[in-house]
């Protein structure tokens, strides 16, 4: 099969983007579930974009888009732009031959079910992950992550091998950084919460000894009330 990567630094920069998305999910049941949430979110949003037409042509702005995203992947690698666009053509066709082309009640439902449900099963999976979503830290890795999954799917046939590799290279280095991190952050909060503890026994032991102090000097002050009380006592007389 004719390698469609020529540009080396192309196929570098793609490497790193898909292994900083990839970065942000390590569990294996967040990336299933960001396997299947992404197609579903992206059929999603093409029902929702197929409603809304162009004016002077009534053409569906859901097609321009579609071109645009594949215009943009078309710069990182054409043989995985190719696999993008059969899956848009996929998804359109399904929107376009389906009663779904049409805004009613049932391609409403079935659009929000695709949509939010998708979006809301990533960020249960990203709880379950303890790592926030990718794109909070770099809006574009909404767009990585659609190649992302193309890529995937083309690792998993045997495909892309070179790129593979350079993604598995780029994925250690970051999840090596990254542990390393949060393995500093954990120490850091041990450190500061043993310190805490040797803080807080310090001030009990302060709060305790003032306490005896305290309680010592109405001792004091209690017996030389005492004496004082007993020697302006007036004596018995006989």
């Amino acid at each position: 099969m004719k390698d469609y990567f020529t540009q080396k630094p192309k196929t570098n920069l793609l490497a790193e983007k898909l292994a900083s998305y990839r970065s942000y999910h390590e569990h294996p049941i967040t990336i299933f579930l960001h396997m299947l949430c992404i197609p579903a979110i992206l059929f999603g949003t093409f029902i929702i974009l197929n409603w809304i037409t162009i004016p002077v042509i009534g053409l569906s702005i859901a097609w321009p888009i579609a071109i645009g995203l594949l215009i943009y992947y078309w710069q990182f690698d054409q043989l995985l732009c190719y696999v993008t666009g059969v899956l848009f053509l996929i998804l359109l066709f399904i929107v376009h031959s389906t009663p779904l082309r049409i805004m009613s009640a049932f391609s409403i439902q079935v659009s929000l079910y695709f949509f939010i449900g998708g979006w809301f099963t990533q960020i249960i999976s990203h709880w379950l992950e303890k790592e926030k979503p990718a794109f909070i830290d770099n809006h574009s890795q909404i767009l990585t992550a659609i190649i992302y999954f193309v890529a995937e799917l083309t690792f998993l046939c045997g495909v892309k091998k070179e790129l593979y590799a350079l993604y598995q290279k780029h994925l250690k280095v970051l999840l090596e950084k990254k542990h390393a991190i949060q393995k500093a952050q954990e120490e850091a909060k041990k450190a500061a919460k043993a310190s805490s503890k040797k803080q807080s026994k310090k001030d009990k032991k302060k709060q305790e000894a003032k306490e005896e102090q305290a309680a010592q000097a109405r001792l004091e002050s209690s017996t030389k009330d005492t004496g004082s009380s007993a020697k302006k006592a007036p004596q018995k007389q006989d």
